[in-house]
């Protein structure tokens, strides 16, 4: 076959995105001519679709519509031929400049006006904002970029989305989650409901839990699979105190101060729950009497999971450190203390019901965690781990000087 000799492979990387709807246009034929039929002023009004279009793909795809989504779905669409560099990533840059600019012009998006809702309004933490903009991202991108949305709009989303979530769980959280949205866009109605009603929750909630005996097997891992002190150390927080893994992600040695009967724990809690020390019994010190490091979260999990599986118990789906966290909020059902203080002691937010209780209590929180803390099953379980764990756990063993301890 013969090549034409006034053919030549364009192998330059687009100048615009503006450049590329033109040259697209141009290369298109219409009534058998090859030249542009849009005039200057229709083409800037295509290229607001365009910019509109790419913003909604990147939420699409990326649940996000910052410059590092608008980067990466330019340098996949519409430099996909071209080596990805460091000069690339330059190029995708300038074809995005004009799409950052577009949004500039608008209005305050409804995404980075929810997220400056959820982050210094609500003060939510950053896990809670990810999963509330998620679902912000997803409806933007399948709706479009408004300052309001009617009924029929928010019905075309949660059609989707009930195919989409095969959990009723799962369903419910993302009617919650966009409602939330809805009654936060600029100027919105505080009140305004879905147009269907709220879907319930399972009666049965069938997120694991540890069972008494299952976490008495992984508190013995300590010592029978001789854990390094910044799994023990979790492992103890989360079995007592129903620690969140977020929360134990962050743990560090400054979050401890032991001093016998002064001793206290701080954890950074998250969800807006109450954040204060909570005491240590002395008996447990030695246990907190190492070097803690903060741990990636992912990384923590994993952990768990494999200490779990090695130790013989089983790993249900949805397991994690809030299965136990849901034994610990069980089994103070059996303890003889009051709702307010259960709320303290696990951290949680103070319910409107019990608000006004909260503002005349004046038991000090420490007081009733101490009470807690003295009936607390897992208190005792780890009072007998504490002489094998010493003896047998080298890394204990290494930074503990056992002498100094009397065990129970």
């Amino acid at each position: 076959m013969k090549t034409r000799e006034d053919f030549q492979l364009d192998t330059t990387p687009p100048r615009s995105i503006r450049d590329i709807v033109i040259e697209e246009i141009s290369y298109t034929e219409y009534n058998g001519k090859t030249s542009n039929p849009l005039q200057v002023q229709s083409i800037d009004e295509l290229m607001q679709a365009v910019f509109a279009r790419i913003e909604q793909q990147a939420l699409r795809i990326y649940k996000s519509n910052e410059i590092w989504a608008l980067r990466k779905w330019c340098l996949e669409h519409l430099l996909t031929d071209q080596i990805v560099d460091e000069g690339m990533v330059k190029i995708a840059d300038g074809l995005i400049s004009p799409v950052l600019g577009w949004q500039k012009e608008q209005d305050l998006g409804p995404i980075k006006f929810f997220r400056q809702r959820l982050t210094n309004t609500l003060r939510l933490s950053e896990g809670t904002v990810r999963n509330y903009m998620q679902t912000a991202a997803k409806f933007v991108a399948m709706i479009g970029r408004k300052k309001s949305y009617t009924d029929d709009e928010v019905m075309q989303y949660l059609d989707w989305a009930g195919g989409h979530y095969k959990s009723k769980s799962s369903y419910v959280c993302e009617c919650q989650r966009l409602l939330q949205f809805l009654r936060n866009l600029p100027g919105a109605d505080r009140h305004r409901d879905l147009p269907i009603p709220m879907p319930r929750m399972p009666d049965k909630f069938n997120q694991p839990m540890f069972s008494d005996d299952e976490i008495e097997t992984i508190a013995w891992a300590s010592v029978i699979l001789k854990l390094k002190p910044n799994m023990v150390v979790r492992l103890v927080i989360g079995s007592i105190y129903g620690g969140r893994k977020s929360e134990l992600a962050e743990l560090s040695s400054d979050d401890f101060y032991l001093d016998g009967e002064k001793s206290y724990i701080y954890i950074a809690t998250k969800k807006g729950g109450d954040k204060r020390k909570q005491p240590i019994p002395p008996s447990l010190v030695p246990l907190f009497s190492v070097p803690i490091e903060p741990i990636n979260p992912v990384t923590l999990h994993v952990r768990l999971r494999n200490i779990v599986e090695k130790i013989g118990v089983e790993w249900k789906h949805g397991s994690g450190f809030h299965s136990f966290r849901r034994n610990v909020v069980t089994m103070l059902d059996s303890i003889d203390t009051t709702d307010m203080s259960r709320y303290k002691f696990v951290r949680w937010a103070t319910p409107r019901h019990l608000g006004m209780l909260d503002r005349y209590r004046r038991i000090p929180s420490e007081e009733s965690d101490a009470k807690i803390l003295s009936q607390h099953p897992r208190v005792r379980l780890w009072e007998e781990i504490i002489p094998l764990l010493m003896d047998l756990n080298p890394y204990y063993r290494k930074v503990c000087n056992i002498d100094n301890y009397t065990y129970l």
